[in-house]
């Protein structure tokens, strides 16, 4: 028992107890002590870094200043303080580099949770993706890419994909693999489309490519764009969106030709895969094929226009209004415009096919059902439609059907507009008519007499057919000068007059105005 109190309790028990709580070591003399049992024992032998301080660097209480320990504080350990707690580069740069590592993160985060969304969009990865960065591998990291591989760097922007991935093509193809089987297993691929997600999307593309993507995206996913129909008024809305999209598209390129051509291959094989585009597709591609010069595409699109029942849209006067500025421009500053081009425009205008029939799809067939009140509502601006349709009339040198449009659409033309209660409509349509006739009559190239015009009356088919025979004898004056009449009435006069002395006049001015340039 007194070896017992030597060390502690003496009661039953009290060293089981207490050995619980404490730990027994043995010093260099061969005693026994005892240490309090920490609740967390740290590792033997562990390498833990153990941070002193100095006392001499303590700020203590200073009702302590008589204390020993404690010495009076000085300047130089404010300095000391500032130097260790002031703002140092290395700490900076590890901040701003741990900041740009979760902003990206959040980035990369929020465009994965947009490309799940049921709303569609043009950087959902597709299986095309995928099989393009297979045979086409990672982009070129020097500079930017061009074609599928700008796409393939701004579709692993979007879709959360690091950028070094760019540099492996392995980790590309397993870091679009794993995105694509995630969008599968949501099944966001497979859902059909609503029309109000469709039309959202659109309202924010400014790319053509971009546009085609989510056109065909959509298509594919049981959306149609359909006419510019009443009954369809959500599918000519999108319709209506999509090109309010391409028009963006083009403001943005500014006007670039590759966008021009970019935007009808689009529109073409849109219409190849729907069969119809509605009018104001129909109406974007006949400006942009006129714009890019493409006679044969103008063409093709003009009969689809005119099928389609396009002009009953009154926006479409628009596109048809800059159909024709476009093609007076090209007639205006090419220096020697082909045979071959004049006629194709020449049929493009009147209609003519072979056998010397006139088909109604032409510029003359949409002016007529605007001039005849066929259509459902005139467009605004028939007048300065009618009249560029006869300035192209004159530069072409057609003569004999300018002559004949006097008496066939001139009519309809001057009557559009008035009535018995409108006088003054009718005598300011009259003048624009006559104003129009003029212009065109200046623009006349010397016309040769073949004898035909002393047979008497010709009708509209042949009077186009002989001017477009005559065409590979014309002598082109290009965009030159050309005289004016010093009244409408001295046009007037010579439209009243025969064929035959009609296109002497015409011969007669034509030679006045080469003499006075002279």
């Amino acid at each position: 028992m007194a070896h017992a109190r030597a060390y502690g309790g003496n009661y039953p028990g009290w060293f089981e107890v207490y050995t619980k709580q404490l730990i027994r070591h043995v010093d260099a003399y061969g005693m026994p002590y005892w240490t309090r049992r920490r609740k967390r024992m740290l590792p033997d032998g562990a390498d833990t870094p153990v941070e002193y301080f100095k006392v001499s660097g303590l700020l203590l209480d200073l009702d302590a200043e008589e204390a020993k320990t404690v010495r009076p504080f000085r300047a130089a350990d404010e300095l000391q303080m500032r130097d260790e707690w002031k703002a140092r580069s290395e700490r900076a740069a590890a901040g701003a580099q741990a900041k740009q590592i979760r902003d990206q993160i959040d980035k990369w985060r929020l465009s994965l949770h947009k490309t799940s969304l049921p709303i569609p969009t043009v950087w959902r990865i597709t299986p095309h993706d995928v099989m393009s960065a297979a045979l086409l591998g990672s982009p070129a990291s020097g500079g930017p890419g061009i074609g599928e591989g700008s796409r393939l760097k701004s579709l692993c922007e979007a879709n959360g994909i690091p950028q070094q991935a760019l540099a492996d093509d392995r980790q590309l193809m397993r870091w679009l693999l794993l995105r694509r089987r995630s969008s599968d297993r949501q099944g966001s691929t497979e859902a059909v489309l609503q029309p109000r997600h469709l039309a959202s999307s659109l309202k924010s593309q400014e790319s053509v490519r971009d546009i085609r993507f989510l056109v065909s995206l959509s298509l594919n996913r049981q959306n149609q764009i359909g006419s510019f129909d009443k009954v369809q008024a959500r599918r000519s809305a999108i319709t209506s969106l999509t090109r309010q999209a391409c028009d963006r598209a083009a403001v943005r390129a500014g006007e670039c030709p590759s966008t021009v051509l970019e935007t009808l291959t689009f529109l073409g094989n849109l219409h190849e895969s729907r069969g119809s585009i509605g009018s104001p597709l129909l109406g974007l591609a006949l400006k942009l094929s006129a714009q890019a010069g493409e006679l044969e595409a103008l063409s093709d699109w003009l009969k689809r226009f005119y099928e389609a029942r396009a002009w009953n849209d009154r926006k479409t006067g628009k596109d048809v209004q800059a159909t024709l500025d476009s093609l007076v421009r090209l007639l205006a500053e090419s220096g020697d415009v082909p045979v071959v081009e004049r006629q194709l425009l020449m049929r493009l205008l009147a209609g003519i096919e072979e056998g010397g029939q006139m088909a109604p799809e032409s510029v003359r067939g949409v002016l007529m059902t605007y001039l005849e009140g066929r259509s459902e509502s005139r467009p605004f601006g028939v007048y300065t439609m009618y009249g560029t349709y006869l300035e192209l009339l004159g530069r072409l040198g057609a003569g004999r059907l300018l002559w004949r449009e006097w008496r066939e659409s001139a009519p309809l033309a001057k009557g559009m507009m008035s009535t018995e209660k409108e006088e003054k409509k009718k005598v300011w349509s009259e003048k624009m008519v006559d104003s129009s006739f003029a212009k065109a009559v200046c623009q006349l190239s010397t016309a040769r007499l073949t004898g035909g015009e002393r047979r008497g009356e010709r009708g509209l088919e042949q009077c186009a057919w002989l001017d477009y025979e005559a065409m590979s004898e014309m002598t082109w004056h290009g965009g030159g000068s050309v005289p004016e009449l010093e009244r409408h009435d001295d046009a007037v006069k010579l439209l009243e007059l025969p064929l035959d002395g009609f296109v002497r006049g015409v011969g007669a001015i034509r030679s006045k105005g080469v003499v006075e340039g002279e």
